[in-house]
């Protein structure tokens, strides 16, 4: 449905590639549906958010956001804070006048939820993660309407199932799944070779790199066989690289890529981490991966998306302290030497991908507010 007249609407999110990510296809998916309407990001102020959005010319105001809990002096600052957070985000309604709010989840959307519920403006949640973040579900009760990615997250919003809706989350326009070949012509990689991706988030992942690191040097047999394709984040990329000119093994480490549908669609098998963005992506590919959660995650979630993942038969996992090395090395041998596939895996995952979630979330947003 195509919805006319002028509306102003503000999607807040911002901080990781997990969350402003998201809230840049929920963007594209109300201006899909509602040419007219103006929408614009309430981000945090960190270079990441700035650099994607101009990139993509949508409007944005970077506003302060309050952090994590680090130290006594932190958490005794953060009512203080948050207070001035939410100040600025009613300051730019002001300006702004929306009809409604949109977050994306984290800690750069709760000050624009919060000064929303104070303005009487109503809101909607999307949450990515089958573990809720305390911000969601802090103010997921005042919501109209929550966007999830998995069904299993409904449990953690009671009260609430009225206006659950199991999306999916949405993906950017600009990400669409390539034919194999054309991708590794895309990045420079030879089409013969099996593709072995490793990819830490949108910040890196430092211990995982060494993990991986150790792993490719079990696999100099495959040496004419096997290339790497490793997404390092940008303060490993040096270390990295170095290693891998000393093995025999084709590699590529980059810092940071902005193709990430091409990365997938080059892969044979992955290794990751468990991030709510990285899982939608992988799914609406259709790529093998072996999972290893980022130990430190709030909640376990990422470990919990996992798992939920690993129980369904749609990926392998294996928690980062279980690894005793030779785990990847394993299942790279498997297929190289014994010819398995991972037909029902693959199958399974690319069941978990919505691929109208921008979509159903602007057609759900939009006929509410609309």
């Amino acid at each position: 449905m195509i919805y006319n007249g002028c509306m102003n609407v503000v999607i807040a999110g911002g901080g990781t590639g997990g969350h402003l990510y998201p809230a840049i296809a929920a963007a594209e998916g109300i201006r899909e549906q509602c040419p007219s309407a103006r929408v614009t990001i309430i981000c945090t102020r960190k270079p990441f958010d700035r650099s994607a959005l101009e990139k993509r010319e949508i409007p944005f105001i970077a506003l302060p956001s309050p952090q994590g809990i680090f130290s006594l002096r932190s958490a005794l600052l953060l009512p203080i804070r948050l207070s001035q957070c939410v100040l600025a985000a009613l300051r730019s309604y002001q300006e702004l006048r929306p009809r409604a709010i949109l977050g994306a989840g984290g800690y750069g959307s709760l000050p624009a939820i919060i000064a929303a519920r104070i303005a009487g403006i109503p809101y909607a949640i999307m949450e990515q993660n089958t573990v809720p973040g305390k911000a969601n579900r802090l103010i997921a009760g005042g919501a109209f309407a929550i966007f999830s990615q998995w069904e299993e997250a409904r449990r953690a919003f009671p009260g609430c199932d009225d206006f659950f809706h199991h999306t999916g989350s949405p993906l950017r326009k600009e990400f669409a799944p390539t034919e194999k070949r054309e991708a590794r012509a895309a990045l420079g990689i030879d089409p013969a070779k099996f593709v072995l991706t490793v990819m830490g988030g949108s910040q890196g992942a430092e211990s995982l790199n060494t993990l991986v690191m150790n792993e490719v040097a079990r696999m100099k047999r495959f040496s004419g066989r096997l290339f790497i394709l490793h997404l390092t984040g940008a303060r490993d990329e040096d270390r990295v690289r170095r290693h891998y000119r000393t093995l025999s093994i084709p590699a590529m480490a980059i810092g940071y890529s902005d193709r990430m549908n091409l990365v997938y669609s080059a892969s044979d098998f992955l290794v990751s981490r468990a991030g709510a963005l990285a899982i939608a992506e992988i799914a609406a590919v259709g790529v093998p991966t072996l999972f290893i959660p980022y130990p430190h995650a709030a909640d376990r979630h990422q470990s919990r998306n996992a798992e939920a993942l690993a129980r369904n038969d749609a990926a392998f996992m294996i928690e980062e302290s279980d690894f005793r090395g030779g785990e990847i090395e394993k299942i790279v041998a498997e297929i190289l030497d014994g010819g398995r596939t991972n037909d029902k895996i693959l199958t399974n995952m690319r069941a978990f991908a919505r691929p109208r979630a921008r979509e159903e979330i602007a057609e759900r947003f939009l006929k509410r507010i609309g």
